[in-house]
């Protein structure tokens, strides 16, 4: 039986993107996105926010870098995983990311009109293990 891990989410950027240089010189960018989901909330509904750390590598990582912004609008196509590390005290951490494999900069309402696309499957296949 095949697995699937693959997230498609659309939200809005809470910050703009950081971006660092691994040895190697692979650039990674990360930025968080927000999104909303309705929560039932007594015998109404509510919105809730959850925020999701999206990482984006290479070419999508200048990307980043270039388009995005705080609060603009972004669909990302990604795989969900999972970094792990001991903490100062020794405790073992975990947190989640999703690595970027497409993304998509919405228009900005602020500006004019324009849409980028970044698809990997256009590029040639990267031999760079991820570095985490």
């Amino acid at each position: 039986m095949k697995t699937i891990n693959q997230i498609f989410l659309v939200g809005r950027v809470g910050q703009p993107p950081q971006v660092k240089q691994r040895p190697g010189g692979v650039e990674v960018a990360r930025f968080p996105l927000a999104t909303d989901r309705r929560v039932r909330d007594g015998e109404g509904w509510s919105k809730t926010t959850d925020w999701h750390t999206i990482v984006a590598f290479d070419h999508a990582a200048r990307l980043a870098a270039q388009y995005v912004k705080k609060g603009d609008a972004v669909a990302v196509v990604g795989d969900l995983r999972y970094e792990r590390w001991e903490d100062d005290d020794g405790n073992p951490r975990r947190t989640a990311n999703i690595v970027a494999r497409s993304l998509t900069f919405f228009p900005d309402h602020r500006s004019k009109p324009s849409l980028a696309t970044y698809d990997p499957s256009a590029e040639p296949e990267a031999t760079a293990a991820v570095p985490f």
